[in-house]
């Protein structure tokens, strides 16, 4: 394992993660402590995908808001992650995610994932996060230090020995 990057809901799988609101950039951030550190950016000022995007793993963002649902547009991923670590992509994928808060101590995530290079047809996923879920809301939660791998040599050496 390398700690790479996973988009999607493999995002909010990670054992934390917030959300920033930025409205002097006209964007909102969503940060992950899992492995990686990593962090998106989501593009709230009506842009479009731009033509020729270098694949990265996490994509390229755009969102709006339907109401109290914030409806998240990614494409321009590489072929280096799966989603949700099981279910492979291409290129070709297109994710539309639908983030809405219910509650005061509850979100619900959905995820269309369109790859017709992986996929004879788009399909959904969805889940809550609530404080009796797996996934559960934890109150006066704060984002942790948290460190998928420490140093891979050692592990390396250790799996030889």
């Amino acid at each position: 394992m390398y700690c790479k990057p996973t988009s999607g809901p493999g995002f909010f799988n990670a054992p934390g993660f917030d959300f920033v609101d930025a409205p002097d950039q006209q964007s909102i951030f969503i940060l992950n402590i899992a492995g990686p550190h990593s962090w998106r950016q989501i593009f709230m000022d009506g842009r479009g995908h731009p033509p020729g995007l270098r694949p990265t793993f996490l994509g390229h963002s755009t969102g709006k808001w339907e109401g109290d649902t914030l409806v998240i547009d990614t494409v321009g991923f590489n072929e280096k992650q799966w989603i949700a670590g099981s279910y492979p992509t291409t290129s070709q994928l297109h994710l539309t995610e639908r983030i809405t808060r219910t509650g005061l101590k509850s979100i619900t995530y959905e995820a269309t994932i369109d790859d017709p290079g992986a996929y004879t047809a788009p399909w959904t996923i969805r889940w809550s996060i609530t404080p009796s879920t797996a996934s559960s809301w934890i109150d006066g939660g704060e984002i942790f230090e948290y460190i998928c791998q420490d140093d891979r040599n050692d592990v390396t050496r250790e799996s030889v020995n």
